[in-house]
């Protein structure tokens, strides 16, 4: 029987179907094994290596060999969050979420230009809880910005920054990780986000201040 377009566009919601890719995962989960995934990007002179995933079930029985390595995608990684699939560890946790930022925050940067959306962010983390953690303290420390220009433009960016920021951390703690926990994930994380949007880390290798 034919389906009207109308039908067909404004019928009710399907689910989202599962990625080629995460088929594999989605078999584990259903034989009850819990994989892990590791994000791998390593520094190679002063750039990176481009990200990647490798997910691993360190609970099947026989033992099953790591999958391969594949190309960091932010479909496939919220695909491993919404299914409760952490990081093999806390630190490679917050690598793979402080990646995972850049692709976040990038529509509030674009709609502010990248000079506001800096002064804004800094700003923002400097008056929030975050400026008391020190992984994020420390790179605050290193940035030299200038204080954005007070008004509703303000609030709403960061409030949108905010929001994005605590998405995450409701991200974390749906992982299975305590609260305290979270905070130190989430604030490694947006360490690592700083460390390359400001260059901290490439500017420090050039002798810069």
């Amino acid at each position: 029987m034919m389906v009207s377009l109308a039908d067909e566009l404004f019928g009710p919601q399907t689910t989202e179907p599962t990625p080629p890719e995460a088929q594999r995962w989605e078999y584990f989960l259903a034989q009850g094994v819990r994989p892990v995934c590791t994000f791998v990007r390593r520094r190679e002179g002063l750039g990176w290596t481009p990200a990647r995933l490798v997910v691993s079930y360190p609970d099947a029985t026989p033992p099953v060999p790591p999958d391969p390595a594949i190309a960091w995608d932010a479909r496939l990684d919220r695909w491993l969050v919404d299914h409760q699939i952490r990081a093999v560890d806390a630190g490679n946790e917050a690598e793979r979420f402080g990646f995972a930022l850049e692709a976040q925050l990038e529509p509030i940067e674009i709609r502010y230009g990248s000079g506001y959306f800096n002064a804004v962010l800094v700003s923002y983390l400097q008056d929030s809880g975050f400026a008391d953690q020190p992984a994020v303290r420390e790179k605050l420390e290193e940035i030299h910005s200038y204080a954005p220009s007070e008004g509703q433009a303000r609030e709403d960016c960061a409030a949108q920054m905010k929001a994005v920021l605590a998405a995450n951390a409701r991200r974390l703690e749906a992982l299975g990780y305590g609260r305290s926990t979270s905070i130190e994930i989430l604030a490694n994380a947006i360490a690592h986000y700083l460390d390359e949007r400001f260059n901290i880390h490439t500017r420090a290798l050039l002798g810069f201040g």
